[in-house]
């Protein structure tokens, strides 16, 4: 009996002791993980999408399925020495996407920081859509769900009728390393 009491001592002060540990500090391995945006996030063969989303209307005024389509945003960055181009994006139950010109993303690149790289109609105004960003030269396909955001706080300054033209290479004002998620920054659209 006493050893069984003991045993039940140790274990709840070594579980009192692990939660007490729980810090924001960034060097802290039992931190709990937040990514750093809201939208989809894939990568492969030296290719990477980055906070892809659709901007959706403004709350509470979204119909469901708004006729004009919803801006498509996504950040693409190029790991490789040659240029890749976006081949189409699709959707895997229905709806359709147009790019707005062609994307290509130059060598060790990064293009879509600025504005919308197409537009997605048929889909609702909310929640999430799967989609594939099909690439050319072989360089495969990128199967992503991709959400719906609202047109507010961070995403209420964003203007999906950006400049038209979204290729060739970005400059933005930080580095941006492939493997790290990238945010929406409205502070670049006006």
């Amino acid at each position: 009996m006493r050893r069984t009491v003991a045993v039940s001592a140790v274990a709840l002060t070594l579980a009192t002791a692990g939660c007490s540990g729980l810090t924001y500090n960034s060097e802290d391995v039992t931190r709990i993980f937040t990514p750093q945006n809201e939208g989809a996030n894939a990568s492969g063969k030296g290719v990477y999408v980055r906070n892809a989303f659709l901007l959706g209307g403004q709350p509470g005024a979204r119909p469901a399925t708004p006729p004009a389509g919803l801006p498509l945003y996504a950040v693409l960055v190029n790991d490789r020495a040659e240029p890749v181009r976006l081949a189409q994006v699709t959707l895997q139950k229905g709806g359709q996407a147009q790019l707005t010109a062609p994307v290509v993303v130059p060598a060790r690149g990064i293009v879509g920081t600025d504005r919308p790289i197409g537009t997605v109609t048929g889909v609702a105004d909310t929640g999430s859509v799967s989609m594939t960003f099909s690439f050319d030269s072989g360089r495969g396909s990128l199967r992503l769900i991709v959400p719906v955001e609202a047109r507010s706080g961070l995403f209420a300054t964003l203007n999906p009728g950006g400049p038209s033209t979204p290729t060739g290479p970005a400059s933005p004002a930080a580095p941006v390393s492939p493997g790290a998620p990238t945010s929406p920054s409205p502070a670049s659209t006006p």
